[in-house]
C-alpha cells in the first residue's frame, strides 16, 4: 500500500501548539502547526503529495 503505519518524531509537536505567542516562539509554533496539518493530510489521504493536480499552483507560489 506504500503508506506508513507509524510516524515517529523526536519533536514535541503537540506541545509546541500550546506555546505562548511570544516573538521567539512564533516560528516554532507555526512549524508545529504546519507539521500537524501535513500529518493529518497524510493520515486522511495516504499519499497526498503524490497527487500532481496541484503541482502548477505550487510551482507558481514557490516562484513568487
Amino acid at each position: 500500500d506504500d503508506v506508513s503505519a507509524v510516524i515517529i518524531s523526536t519533536l514535541d509537536l503537540a506541545g509546541a501548539w500550546g506555546l505562548s505567542a511570544t516573538t521567539s516562539q512564533r516560528r516554532k509554533q507555526e512549524m508545529s502547526w504546519r507539521s500537524g496539518i501535513n500529518i493529518m493530510m497524510y493520515i486522511l489521504t495516504g499519499h497526498y503529495k503524490a497527487d500532481q493536480v496541484h503541482l502548477p499552483h505550487i510551482l507558481r507560489r514557490l516562484g513568487q
